[in-house]
């Protein structure tokens, strides 16, 4: 795990997490000025909505179990590796643009912006992935794990384009796997990294699908593993990954794949082609099934599935303060009250409006709205 840890001014640390939301949030898809209103759960809801009313109970809660943690002299190595992984940990920064809809006093509310940084420099090279890479491993776990791990060469087995099509499924399905569990937060399921440099125009792209068995959707205990880790090796070509793991590339990267491994939950031998298929075949059917289930909640039920997935975030954290890790009945009630109603109709007519302006205002005013430093309490 690469580190670098925070040697920046508190409210410049802050600053800069807004400012990279907003530039996240500008080139989403490449389309100027998208919000990100219309992600999947819409258009049952959209996400900004799950959020206004999520934020007054979630964000608390996170600042109080980080707090007690430290208070009982976990380090904020100890506190990362509890809550697993960086691009994870990031998903938490999304209803802070509705921190003003909580009980926290403005210095906590910036407190809990640095602190979540923090936790992501515990594993990040850079904790903004401004280089628009994600660097975890240092060069001698990068060396080490292409040592110990056998990987299939395209270069040596017959019909080289059939692996790559099987690989190019799989990790279709696994995304949209994990974009069915986790909704708009799909990054809490998943961490893409990388690229590191092999030389000679070569890359190691490492993709893990983990949590892929969360308890809060029932359908999920079918899956008979709970983690995929692929491995590729890619020649003249790159990728791009932002500050919550959406990823780029200006080619397919297929087309580029090298060398590949694919391993599944802690087990040490990579699967081969057919076994692979297999593994497909799985979260295939695993995924119908969970569409089947989705189809038939209505708005508050698939609300209150989002409001548990941020809950998972910090399920261990509160596990290890022997804490219940559910969403509080509360905000449930609020959503039952339809109580921020009013707040979600405004926040939607002013997002609206952000589709017009240019990508300067945009980055901006969105700057803005996600800095707890320049947000009235």
């Amino acid at each position: 795990m690469v580190k670098r840890g925070l040697f920046m001014d508190k409210n410049k640390v802050v600053d800069k997490l807004a400012h990279t939301i907003a530039v996240s949030l500008a080139g989403v898809g490449g389309i100027k000025g998208d919000t990100g209103l219309y992600t999947w759960p819409s258009p049952v809801f959209l996400p900004v909505e799950g959020e206004i009313y999520l934020a007054s109970y979630f964000l608390p809660t996170l600042y109080k179990d980080i707090k007690d943690l430290e208070k009982k002299e976990y380090s904020k190595e100890k506190i990362a590796k509890l809550l697993k992984a960086p691009s994870r940990i990031a998903q938490t920064t999304w209803p802070i643009c509705n921190i003003s809809l909580t009980d926290l006093s403005k210095d906590e509310g910036i407190d809990l912006a640095f602190k979540i940084i923090e936790l992501i420099s515990e594993f990040r090279e850079d904790p903004f992935c401004e280089d628009l890479r994600n660097i975890i491993w240092s060069n001698e776990e990068v060396k080490d794990t292409i040592s110990k791990t056998d990987m299939i060469d395209l270069g040596t087995v017959d019909n080289p384009d059939r692996y790559r099509e099987k690989i190019n499924r799989l990790n279709g399905i696994a995304w949209l796997y994990c974009e069915m569990l986790y909704t708009s937060i799909h990054g809490a399921g998943h961490e893409f990294h990388g690229p590191y440099n092999l030389g000679d125009n070569r890359i190691l792209v490492v993709k893990e699908y983990y949590d892929l068995k969360p308890d809060f959707w029932p359908f999920t205990s079918k899956l008979p593993f709970n983690k995929i880790t692929m491995l590729g090796i890619y020649k003249d070509t790159n990728i791009n990954f932002d500050f919550f793991n959406r990823t780029r590339s200006t080619k397919p990267l297929g087309a580029y794949l090298q060398r590949f491994s694919v391993i599944i939950d802690d087990q040490i031998e990579p699967l081969n082609i057919d076994e692979i298929q297999g593994i497909t075949n799985d979260l295939e059917r695993v995924l119908g099934e969970g569409l089947i289930e989705i189809r038939n909640l209505h708005k508050k039920e698939l609300m209150k599935k989002f409001f548990q997935s941020y809950y998972f975030i910090i399920k261990p954290l509160r596990e290890e303060l022997k804490q219940d890790w559910w969403p509080p009945n509360a905000l449930y009630e609020d959503l039952e009250n339809e109580k921020r109603k009013e707040i979600v109709d405004a926040v939607f007519a002013d997002f609206k409006g952000l589709e017009s302006k240019s990508i300067e205002e945009f980055v901006q005013i969105i700057s803005t709205i996600f800095n707890p430093r320049l947000r009235e309490h």
